[in-house]
């Protein structure tokens, strides 16, 4: 796993994690048409892995060498 998306699974955790994780929530889009990606989490909240497998998608989803062209 690559630098960059160790810390966005990180990130996600983090946000997902306690304090704030209600109003982040709130403000975070889920989107639905990423594809059907899902690894199942060790959680008791559905939306904890719906947000979980969102981001695992836009992680792997990533065009890092489009990215890099940009710099």
């Amino acid at each position: 796993m690559s630098r960059l998306q160790s810390r966005c699974l990180f990130g996600l955790a983090l946000l997902l994690s306690g304090g704030g994780a209600a109003e982040a929530a709130e403000s975070v889009p889920l989107f639905t048409d990423l594809g059907a990606l899902c690894h199942p989490i060790t959680t008791t909240s559905e939306q904890a892995q719906h947000y979980f497998d969102q981001g695992l998608r836009l992680v792997y989803a990533f065009n890092h060498e489009e990215a890099i062209s940009f710099v």
